[in-house]
């Protein structure tokens, strides 16, 4: 299979501020694969490994990368612009994304909680 070019576009473009991807692969072994917790972590340290020298390509750019999690099927994989996440995150409309929800079927506060947490550990 041919390796897919566009998963990150519209944030290479400079037209979105971040893009999450799923590299595919066995990174993480759970129950009853616990026996491929060898081949986890030895994918675990190549993909670190591949993923070193296209973060220091990217960086002059005003790119970032960084794994966000492992997981049985992928790593999901943070390409970011750390400038325009700021300017983005600054926002008064983006610091506070639940308030425009309010005519809506907005989520609760135990949603809205784990969401608020998952977004300040990004800043």
């Amino acid at each position: 299979m041919k390796p897919r070019s566009f998963n990150c576009s519209p944030m290479l473009a400079g037209l979105k501020a971040a893009c999450p991807f799923t590299f595919p692969g066995v990174f993480l072994a759970q129950g009853e694969h616990v026996d491929k917790q060898g081949l986890a972590c030895s994918n675990r340290a190549k993909l670190l490994e591949e993923l070193e020298p296209c973060a220091k390509a990217l960086a002059p750019s005003g790119i970032s990368l960084r794994v966000l999690t492992w997981r049985s099927c992928g790593a999901l994989v943070y390409v970011y612009r750390p400038a325009m996440l700021e300017r983005w995150i600054a926002n008064p409309h983006a610091a506070r994304p639940f308030d425009s929800l309010a005519a809506y079927d907005a989520p609760g506060p135990q949603e809205q909680a784990a969401c608020q947490a998952r977004y300040a550990a990004l800043a």
